[in-house]
C-alpha cells in the first residue's frame, strides 16, 4: 500500500500552554451546573493538512519498541466484547501476559484502559469509575490519556500524556511500595507503554 495524505488535528501551540497544561475536567453532577454552558477546559485544536502516514506491514525491517518506541505483532485476543468489568479485567491480565512473553519483561501492571467506538455520545454525565463505559473517539494526535484524580474531580492530562515528571507520577501512584522497591533499582527499567 502506497503512503497516504490526511488531516490530523493537533493542540494548538499557544502561549497559554507554557503556564497553564491543558486539561479537561469531568466534573460530578451538581445542581445550577451545565456543561454547555460553563467552559471544562482550555482545549484548542488545529487541523495539519497534508501529512504523510506510510504503511509498515511490507517494511524490510520490523520496528522494535528500544529503537522506534513502538513494535507490531500479531494476537488474538480471546475477547471481542467487554459487557462485563470482568471482563475488562480478565482483557488487562491477557494484555499483561502478552507483554511480559512478547518485551521479555519480569513484571507488567496494566493500570488504565478506556473502550471506545467511533461514534460521538452525549452525555450529561459519566461514571468514570465503570469499566465498562464507553467513549468515544479522543480527539487530536496522542499516544493515549493520563487520568489524574484530584478531589471531586478527574483531570485528562493531553499531549504529551506521559512526560519526564508525570512517568514517575504514574510509577509513584499504581505501582505498591513492595513492587518499587523490587524495581526501583539498578539493572531495572520502567517502560510505560500507551
Amino acid at each position: 500500500m502506497s503512503p497516504v495524505r490526511a488531516t490530523l488535528e493537533y493542540l494548538q501551540k499557544l502561549p497559554l500552554y507554557e503556564h497553564e497544561k491543558p486539561y479537561w475536567c469531568f466534573l460530578p453532577p451538581k445542581e445550577g451546573y451545565d456543561p454547555d454552558q460553563q467552559r471544562v477546559d482550555n482545549l484548542e485544536f488545529e487541523d495539519h493538512t497534508d501529512i504523510i502516514i506510510h504503511n509498515i506491514r511490507n517494511s524490510k525491517t520490523e520496528p522494535r519498541i528500544g529503537e522506534c518506541g513502538f513494535e507490531v505483532f500479531d494476537h488474538q485476543s480471546k475477547f471481542s466484547a467487554f459487557p462485563k468489568a470482568e471482563d475488562v479485567m480478565q482483557y488487562r491480565e491477557e494484555t499483561e501476559a502478552l507483554l511480559k512473553e512478547k518485551l521479555g519483561a519480569e513484571f507488567v501492571q496494566c493500570y488504565d484502559s478506556r473502550l471506545r467506538e467511533n461514534i460521538l455520545f452525549q452525555r450529561r454525565q459519566l461514571d468514570l469509575n465503570d469499566l465498562t463505559l464507553t467513549e468515544g473517539p479522543a480527539r487530536g494526535v496522542h499516544n493515549g490519556m493520563f487520568l489524574r484524580s484530584q478531589p471531586g474531580n478527574l483531570i485528562s492530562d493531553f499531549s504529551p500524556d506521559i512526560t519526564y515528571v508525570s512517568g514517575p507520577q504514574v510509577i509513584n501512584r499504581y505501582l505498591s511500595n513492595e513492587i518499587k522497591a523490587k524495581y526501583l533499582r539498578p539493572g531495572y527499567r520502567f517502560r510505560i507503554i500507551k
